[in-house]
């Protein structure tokens, strides 16, 4: 009997100490396993990808427009002809980001073009810094 009690404790203990990531965790990981990927597939100059994480848009690098759409296809925010999925999207803000804003401002610049998937979503992103620069998604 106290060998069915130990165990018992035992495999109760070690069910509970193992617990499940935070999702705030999880997110963080596949962005950031998104971000790496997508350097090394695209061979962005990082020094790039720092000036869109602040919000700077001068550059007009396409290796730069394709990690921009290499990271949101990674986190399945985006389509193949670069369009932003809203509802995939507000899945993944920052908590300090109002999703009814986001919503607003990424429909309004839905209708951004581009030359190509990787110019449109790099568009869509440049307006949607337009509309709510406070928050980066993802970058």
């Amino acid at each position: 009997m106290k060998y069915l009690i130990a165990c018992a404790i035992l495999s109760l203990c070690a069910s509970t100490a193992v617990a499940a990531p935070a999702p705030d965790i999880i997110q963080w990981v596949g962005i950031h396993a998104a971000r790496g990927w997508c350097s090394l597939e695209t061979f962005v100059n990082q020094t790039e990808v720092l000036k869109v994480r602040s919000w700077d848009f001068s550059s007009e690098d396409p290796l730069l427009k394709k990690y921009v759409y290499c990271v949101y296809k990674r986190l399945n925010i985006v389509d193949d002809s670069g369009s932003i999925d809203v509802n995939s999207a507000v899945k993944i803000l920052p908590k300090a980001t109002d999703p009814i804003k986001f919503v607003h401002a990424v429909e309004a610049c839905q209708s951004e073009s581009g030359f190509d998937r990787y110019d449109k979503t790099y568009n869509i992103l440049k307006c949607y810094n337009d509309k709510y620069p406070e928050d980066i998604i993802a970058l």
